[in-house]
């Protein structure tokens, strides 16, 4: 993979541990930010650049990716991939515009994209498991816009505001995707 993609305006690249500032580590001590995501600052201590770059560095002796999402060099979102199973060829991955100033403004899409053509093409797997709180009505629609498809519900499977909540689970397949994104998008490397 070159060190980075342009899809849809803004630029995605590993993030590495020069990318870690206080704006990042800001992300993490917003509740709005982490509403829906299982990472909480209880369950991954981050609360320090310290913590912040370890969290980082992880990525670099694991089998999961960690892309920086940028406008220009502005890092305003994260995209995970992660339990990548080889012999299934399945894999789950999560996104993070941790700048609000970027909600609704399309990022989401091009990292989520993104991580997709690099699952599916550069990884060889065959399909993603994603699931989504049942309130997260942004990332729901971003998902079904994209072309995943709903594939089960689990109840009551966690918490959202402190109230149990459904999580959806939805998946596609390399087929699907090849279907779908032949020539949709312009990725320049």
């Amino acid at each position: 993979m070159t060190n980075s993609v342009s899809i849809l305006g803004y630029f995605i690249r590993p993030l590495t541990v020069s990318d870690v500032t206080d704006d990042y580590l800001k992300w993490f001590d917003d509740d709005e930010v982490l509403r829906f995501l299982e990472i909480n600052k209880t369950k991954n201590d981050v609360s320090s650049l310290k913590d912040l770059i370890n969290y980082v560095k992880r990525f670099e002796v694991s089998n999961d990716y960690l892309f920086g999402i940028f406008d220009n060099s502005k890092h305003i979102g994260n995209i995970t991939i992660n339990h990548i199973d080889n012999d299934r060829g399945t894999f789950d991955m999560g996104y993070l515009i941790g700048n609000k100033d970027y909600w609704g403004k399309r990022a989401g899409e091009a990292g989520l994209v993104f991580g997709l053509r690099f699952a599916f093409e550069d990884l060889g797997l065959r399909k993603i498991f994603g699931g989504i709180y049942s309130k997260n009505l942004t990332a729901r629609f971003l998902s079904k816009k994209i072309g995943f498809v709903e594939e089960a519900r689990l109840k009551e499977k966690g918490y959202v505001d402190g109230e149990l909540d459904d999580v959806i689970i939805y998946t596609m397949t390399r087929k699907q995707w090849k279907h779908l994104y032949s020539g949709k998008y312009d990725f320049k490397f």
